[in-house]
C-alpha cells in the first residue's frame, strides 16, 4: 500500500505516539510504502526543528532518518490548488504522482483519517 503522510501525522507520531506512531513504524519496518517530494521533506524537517526548539527536547532531526530513507521521494509533475491551506496541495499531488491510494490525515486528536486520494480530490 502506498500512502502519502501528512506534517500532522509525523509529528503526533514522533511526539506523541498513538495510532500515528503505529503508522510511521509500518513506514520504518517496510509494511507500508510512504511516499514524498522534497518540498514534502523539508516541511517535515522544519516542522520537527519547530517542535524541538518549542520543547527544547532532547531529541534532533536525526529522528527522522530512518523514516525518509525508506520513503519514494518522488519529483511531482501535477498542479493542483484546491486546498483551503495552498501548502496542502502539495500532497495531493504527492498523492496522484506516485499513485499512493491514501493520504494519512490527521487535524487534532478528535479527527484522525486515512482517505482515499480520489475521495479527497472530490470533496
Amino acid at each position: 500500500m502506498r500512502i502519502v503522510v501528512d506534517t500532522n501525522v509525523l509529528i503526533s507520531g514522533v511526539f506523541f505516539g498513538g495510532f500515528p506512531r503505529k503508522i510511521l513504524s509500518s513506514i520504518v519496518n517496510g509494511k507500508i510504502t510512504a511516499c514524498a517530494t522534497s518540498e514534502i521533506i523539508n516541511e517535515y524537517e522544519e516542522i520537527v526543528q519547530e517542535m524541538i526548539n518549542r520543547k527544547q527536547g532532547h531529541i534532533n532531526r536525526t529522528i527522522l532518518i530512518p523514516l525518509i530513507k525508506t520513503m519514494e521521494i518522488i519529483k511531482p509533475s501535477s498542479h493542483i490548488e484546491i486546498c483551503r491551506d495552498s501548502d496542502d496541495d502539495k500532497f495531493l499531488e504527492c498523492a496522484i504522482d506516485s499513485h499512493a491510494l491514501y493520504i494519512n490525515v490527521y487535524r487534532d486528536s478528535s479527527e484522525h483519517r486515512i482517505v482515499s486520494a480520489t475521495i479527497w480530490l472530490r470533496m
